[in-house]
This record gives structure tokens, C-alpha cells and sequence, in this order.
């Protein structure tokens, strides 16, 4: 029997109303679904299962089930959708924007490295003058500070996008 479909899963019945499956990554895969936990809007989460266990994660009394995400982690899903599902899962949950910010990574001639940042709204990039993202002379080093500042942004629902930027190898 192959896994239960995630727009089956209707468990936990007292709490839970299934609206809309947002994503179905397949078997043994994760699956996000927008509903009403105990009437509040909310982004639910599981795990597929596969042939040998069709039920997936979590189960509850042989049942599939979903689990809600944290309220703080719905941007970031909504950053995996298509723009089409984003717009509505997004008016569903009373989100109105997601914040978006602008990075370049400038290499200086002398070598150095440089994180720039525009943020919605801001004409000009500035310097990120934190985290050894300022002037850093270890591309190693920068480049990890760069990835910290990423998740940073991507936990918070920030929207990133990257741009190229001049003297950038």
C-alpha cells in the first residue's frame, strides 16, 4: 500500500480542519498543510510514509496526524511555495508581507570581503558592518559568516535575494 495521501489526513478531528495541502515533497517526504487549529489559522507539518509504513509522522492510535509549526516558522514556509499557493496561504494567515532584504557581496581590491544589504524600501545598499562581514580578509571566514547571516534572515521569514555585486569573482 503506498503512503496516505497528506490531503487525507484529517487527524486530530478535534482540533484540526484541513484547508489546503501547501506541498507534498512524496514518499517519505515532508508534507505542509494550511488549516484551523481550534479555529485559529495555522501551517501544519508531517512526514510521509512509504510502502512498508503508509502512515507517515506523526500517528496518534494508528491514525495519521498533523503537528503544528511554530507561528515563527510560517514566512519560512511560505518561501517554499509557489507564488500562486504563497498569495493565499499568506491572506489565509493574515501575514501581509513577508520583509525581503537585498545582499551583494563586494570584493575589494586589496582582497577584502564586504556584505552589502538593502532592505524593502531603502534606495542604497549599506555596509553589514557585524559578524566578520565587514572587511573580512579570510574568504573561508566571511563565507561563513555569510551563511549565519542567512539562516539568521531565512529563521526570521526574511525574504533574500542575491544580488551580484561588482568586483565579485
Amino acid at each position: 500500500m503506498p503512503y496516505i495521501s497528506p490531503d487525507l489526513v484529517i487527524s486530530p478531528k478535534d482540533s484540526w480542519t484541513l484547508v489546503q495541502v501547501l506541498l507534498d515533497r512524496g514518499e517519505d517526504q515532508a508534507a505542509y498543510a494550511l488549516g484551523l487549529w481550534k479555529d485559529r489559522p495555522r501551517i501544519a507539518f508531517r512526514w510521509n510514509g512509504n510502502n512498508d509504513s503508509p502512515i507517515g509522522n506523526p500517528q496518534s492510535r494508528g491514525l495519521p496526524t498533523w503537528t503544528m509549526l511554530d507561528e515563527h516558522l510560517h514566512l519560512g514556509v511560505l518561501q517554499l511555495l509557489p507564488l500562486e499557493k504563497q498569495a493565499f496561504a499568506a491572506s489565509f494567515l493574515g501575514i501581509t508581507e513577508a520583509p525581503s532584504v537585498e545582499l551583494k557581496v563586494r570584493k575589494h581590491p586589496s582582497g577584502r570581503f564586504y556584505l552589502l544589504e538593502k532592505s524593502a524600501g531603502q534606495k542604497a545598499f549599506s555596509d553589514v558592518t557585524s559578524d566578520g562581514l565587514f572587511g573580512a580578509d579570510d574568504p573561508a571566514k566571511f563565507y561563513k559568516a555569510f551563511g549565519r547571516r542567512l539562516a539568521s534572515l531565512s529563521e526570521k521569514g526574511t525574504r533574500v535575494s542575491l544580488v551580484r555585486g561588482e568586483g565579485e569573482d
